[in-house]
């Protein structure tokens, strides 16, 4: 079942991404974060931006959400699209159930783009932005550094809306 957050959700949450700072390079932070920082970040992000879980008999396996792509003004209807799952839960097909309900949100908000931006040696996430249509734009190469070697980073993008010359602004319908 997928469902919005639910504050009883953020610790396991945040045990799930803890897991991939200390253990892969799906994200360039190197240092864990403690319940009160993530909560922090949490509460940034679902101000504004969905934040949805897949939960299996009342076990969270995984989440996504949106964010801003960038804060400048003129990026506010583009949105940047972030999934982790539980290590143990990969290969299920629980990442191509987030990836549609995170851009069925985005969609139904009114984001025209969505932006995802993917380590290059994350084989797994780059088939599914893939999968879900998303087109690889770019590659930032050894942009990054974490257990002792230069990481890159494949950006991808999905257009949600074609533009017009006078958009609606983006709205959290879910909040």
């Amino acid at each position: 079942m997928i469902r919005m957050l639910k504050e009883e959700d953020i610790p396991v949450c945040l045990a799930l991404y803890n897991w991939y700072i200390a253990n892969s390079t799906a994200t360039f932070e190197t240092k864990e974060l403690s319940l009160e920082e993530f909560g922090e970040r949490v509460k940034r992000i679902t101000k504004k931006y969905p934040w949805i879980v897949l939960a299996e008999d009342g076990e969270v396996k995984g989440y996504a959400y949106l964010d801003a792509y960038h804060e400048r003004e003129a990026y506010r209807f583009t949105c940047d699209v972030s999934i982790y799952m539980s290590h143990t839960e990969r290969g299920k097909g629980y990442g191509t159930k987030l990836m549609e309900e995170i851009l069925m949100l985005a969609k139904k908000d009114g984001y025209h783009k969505a932006i995802s931006i993917v380590t290059s040696d994350n084989v797994a996430s780059m088939y599914l932005h893939e999968k879900m249509g998303f087109k690889r734009y770019g590659l930032l190469e050894k942009c990054g550094y974490k257990f002792s070697k230069w990481l890159g980073v494949a950006c991808y993008e999905k257009t949600l809306h074609e533009p017009c010359d006078t958009p609606e602004e983006p709205v959290n319908l879910f909040l």
